[in-house]
Order: C-alpha cells, then sequence, then structure tokens
C-alpha cells in the first residue's frame, strides 16, 4: 500500500508549504534540487510536491480529488514522467533522453509536464550532459525536480541551474 501522501514528517511542513506557495505564486523555477541527508523524507516530498505541481486545483497541496490527482494517486498520470534506478547502478543516459523526449509532448491533463529523478546523484556522466541542455534550454511548461542526498556527486553545471532546496532534519 503506498503511503499517504499528505502525510509529511513535521520538519518537512514547512519546506512543503515553501514549494507549494512558489505554485500559488506562479513562481515554479524550471528545475529543482532537493537535497539533505539520506532518510529525511525528500522522496516523499518530491512526490507530494509533483502531485500539487500536477493537480489542477493550484493549491499548495494537490487537492486528492481531481481527476489530475487521483490519475497520479493511481500511478498513470500523462503528464508525470519518474527516473529512477530501475534494478540499475545508474540512471543512464537512454533513460535521460526518454525524458527530454517526453518534455516536447503537449501537456495530456495538467497545465505543466513534470520529471522527477531520484536519486540524481546516482545519473552517470552521460545522463547529467544530456541533461544539461534541458537545464540551460527549459522545455516549456517543464518541471524538473532531482532529489540527491550527495550534490557534489551531480556536475557543478547541473546544480548551478538548479533552484536548490536544502532539508535540514
Amino acid at each position: 500500500m503506498r503511503p499517504a501522501l499528505n502525510k509529511l514528517p513535521l520538519w518537512l511542513e514547512q519546506t512543503r508549504n515553501n514549494l507549494g506557495l512558489l505554485i500559488n505564486q506562479k513562481r515554479v523555477p524550471h528545475a529543482i534540487l532537493l537535497s539533505g541527508k539520506d532518510g529525511i523524507g525528500k522522496s516523499l516530498l518530491a512526490k507530494e510536491f509533483v502531485k500539487a505541481l500536477l493537480c489542477s486545483s493550484e493549491k499548495i497541496t494537490g487537492c486528492g480529488s481531481c481527476k489530475s490527482c487521483q490519475m497520479f494517486d493511481k500511478g498513470v498520470h500523462g503528464d508525470f514522467l519518474g527516473l529512477s534506478l530501475e534494478e540499475k547502478a545508474t540512471i543512464g543516459v537512454d533513460q535521460v533522453r526518454s525524458a527530454i523526449t517526453f518534455s516536447t509532448r503537449t501537456n495530456v491533463f495538467s497545465a505543466r509536464k513534470v520529471i522527477l529523478i531520484d536519486p540524481a546523484s546516482k545519473m552517470n556522466l552521460g545522463a547529467s550532459n544530456a541533461l544539461l541542455k534541458s537545464l540551460e534550454e527549459p522545455p516549456p511548461n517543464t518541471v524538473l525536480i532531482l532529489v540527491s542526498s550527495r550534490d557534489a556527486s551531480l556536475p557543478a553545471t547541473v546544480r548551478s541551474r538548479c533552484h536548490r532546496v536544502v532539508l535540514d532534519s
């Protein structure tokens, strides 16, 4: 069973609210790097933020009742793409290239598309270089969210093009 996305640890609620204000104020950066120690809830926060970004209500948190929220909860949202390790040691260049292709497609349900890379620190060099082009020239209506507990392993060129949000436990 999937955990309820609105049940964040207390220490992440303020950060969630701050991210939600970006949505509310229509100031969402094209790329966000959520960083912090292992095990503090970065991935859970990232998924809740993705849901809020895709929600048709554009509230601080996803409403949970619109079609977009329901599809996200079921794992079938057409405007969301998550990159993960997929039983490999790294996130490869082919995964990132597929994400870039995804970002060029027309939105299906939401005002924006969202790509989540978790853990971003596991991208190999080729994947990081492929992502760099999208960070330099962001596709319209697309938000990239990178989650990392080892920011130093990301190239400085990638880190410098993301709005960094540091999570403390």
